[in-house]
């Protein structure tokens, strides 16, 4: 039962977390407290081990964009080919789109590649 409240806090966080950074924009320590929140729901997952990460990867399969890329960028080092593909899904759909969003994508994407972002999405 608590991995399914997990789950739920983790796809209303990354909305929440969509919406003060890609949209609103205005209250950087919402945003930033948002982020955080986000952030260390999504390690807890990751504690769960195989069955935390299986449920980051269902995350991916969520309607909302702003979830899929919140579950793929912390599903990275654990299922980087599906992660990747999802983040190249996302950042062609947004690519003629001037934005946050867009950008944030490219750049994780391209971090990611330079070996920049490896530690800090691992669970430790």
């Amino acid at each position: 039962m608590e991995i399914e409240n997990l789950v739920k806090d983790c796809i209303n966080n990354s909305i929440e977390l969509g919406k003060y950074s890609y949209e609103i924009i205005v209250q950087p320590r919402v945003t930033n407290r948002i982020y955080d929140k986000c952030y260390k729901n999504f390690m807890k997952h990751k504690s769960y081990g195989d069955e935390g990460i299986n449920e980051i990867e269902k995350m991916i399969e969520n309607e909302n964009d702003y979830v899929k890329k919140t579950a793929a960028v912390h599903l990275l080092p654990y299922r980087t080919k599906i992660a990747l593909k999802t983040l190249q899904v996302l950042a062609k759909k947004y690519e003629n789109q001037i934005g946050l969003f867009s950008f944030n994508i490219e750049m994780v994407i391209k971090e990611w590649n330079k070996g920049n972002l490896r530690d800090y999405y691992t669970y430790k």
